[in-house]
C-alpha cells in the first residue's frame, strides 16, 4: 500500500507540474495516461476515511496522506464545492479544520501516529489548505481557513531550528 500511494503522490506531482504550466492543464494530460490517474484517483477516494483523512500502515502520517491526497483531487480539477471529488476534499478540509491546534500545528502531538513526521505533514497540509483557500466561497470557512493557516504557517516559522532546518 505504501508503494501504491507513493506512485499516487508521483502522478500528484506530475499533475501539479502539468497544473503550473502556462500552456498546460489537466485536460491536457497525455491520453495513455489519463486511464491511470483515474484509477488512481479512484482508488485513492476508496481509501479515505469516514472522518475525512488518509493514512498508511497502521495508521500513520495522517497529515502527510491527506495533504497529497488532497492536493491529487485538486489537480485533477476538483474543488471544494464542484467536481468529481469535491465531497473528498471538503471531508479532508474538515478533518484538518478539526485537528489544528491552537499552537499552529495541523495534528494531535500526543497521537503517536499524528506525531511521526509532522513536520512533512504540517508542509503538505499547508499546501493543501492553501491552495483551497483560494476556491472557497463560504466566507465562514475562509476565515476558518484563513486563522489555521496563519497560525500553521507561524507554526513552521517557529519550528525551525538555529541552524536552519527543521526540528
Amino acid at each position: 500500500m505504501r508503494t501504491t500511494l507513493i506512485s499516487l503522490a508521483a502522478t500528484a506531482c506530475f499533475l501539479h507540474v502539468v497544473e503550473l504550466s502556462d500552456k498546460a492543464h489537466a485536460e491536457d494530460l497525455p491520453p495513455e495516461y489519463k486511464p491511470v490517474v483515474e484509477r488512481g484517483l479512484g482508488w485513492l477516494a476508496a481509501q479515505q476515511f469516514e472522518d475525512g483523512h488518509w493514512a498508511v500502515g497502521g495508521g500513520s502520517c495522517p497529515q502527510s496522506m491527506t495533504g497529497l491526497s488532497g492536493l491529487s483531487f485538486l489537480m485533477e480539477g476538483s474543488t471544494p464545492r464542484a467536481g468529481k471529488y469535491a465531497k473528498h476534499i471538503r471531508r479532508a478540509v474538515d478533518w484538518f479544520l478539526a485537528r489544528s491546534m491552537p499552537n499552529g500545528m495541523l495534528g494531535d502531538p500526543n497521537n503517536p501516529e499524528e506525531a511521526t513526521s509532522y513536520m512533512y505533514g504540517q508542509g503538505y497540509g499547508v499546501l493543501f489548505l492553501a491552495s483551497v483557500y483560494g476556491e472557497e466561497e463560504d466566507v465562514n470557512v475562509r476565515r476558518k481557513l484563513e486563522d489555521v493557516l496563519t497560525r500553521a504557517v507561524l507554526f513552521i516559522g517557529r519550528a525551525q531550528s538555529v541552524h536552519g532546518g527543521w526540528t
